[in-house]
């Protein structure tokens, strides 16, 4: 095994141990959505040190990446719904006319429900997979949001490095007799708020 694929695995068994430890003792929305907001923090370490070598074309304003289909587990969805809950009222009005506009759309490209404006309405709450995803070249990742057959330039790592905490999530989840089936953000966002506002629900729960 090689030394990042060894730093791969210590990154899911991390992720396991805290899920573990978190969820196994009282699984709640608030314990959940706690969990979930400390493997953010860890990730957001590995991403610094990944771009650290690198010189990324992401910035403010660009959202080539969040024209996609962004893959949740029940545990991030819990954070997703207390970061909603915080919004501004005209903003949780934009997420709901955007998630049904998202519904509606069958390729695979679909403006993200939480972007905003070219901005993400909940950039420091957003998944693991929105947390992996960088570009080294943003024409090819303007060509690639808008379908076109081109190869986006990336760092690899950054995204290995999500996808490992992630993993372990998923697994440790799994271990404790729990779901850990991925959803869809947008869909899943979709049905929360057309049941009776469930996501606001969610978000005051324990």
């Amino acid at each position: 095994m090689s030394d990042r694929e060894q730093a791969l695995a210590n990154l899911a068994q991390t992720a396991r141990t805290l899920a573990a430890s978190s969820l196994g003792k009282e699984l709640t929305v608030g314990r959940a959505a706690s969990l979930v907001r400390k493997l953010w923090s860890i990730a957001d370490r590995e991403v610094a040190e990944a771009q650290a070598t690198h010189t990324v074309s992401c910035r403010s304003g660009c959202a080539a990446c969040c024209h996609t289909r962004v893959p949740v587990s029940l545990a991030e969805i819990a954070a997703v719904g207390q970061a909603f809950a915080n919004l501004m009222p005209e903003h949780r009005e934009h997420v709901r006319d955007a998630c049904e506009r998202y519904v509606l759309e069958s390729g695979p490209h679909p403006t993200c429900p939480m972007l905003m404006d070219e901005q993400c309405l909940i950039y420091e709450s957003r998944p693991l997979a929105c947390r992996g995803m960088n570009s080294l070249d943003e024409p090819r990742c303007q060509e690639e949001a808008l379908g076109r057959p081109v190869k986006r330039l990336r760092i690899r790592t950054q995204e290995a490095s999500c996808e490992a905490l992630s993993q372990g999530l998923c697994s440790a989840v799994l271990g404790l007799g729990l779901s850990s089936q991925v959803y869809e953000l947008g869909q899943s966002w979709h049905a929360l708020l057309g049941a009776s506002d469930a996501a606001m629900t969610l978000a005051s729960l324990p």
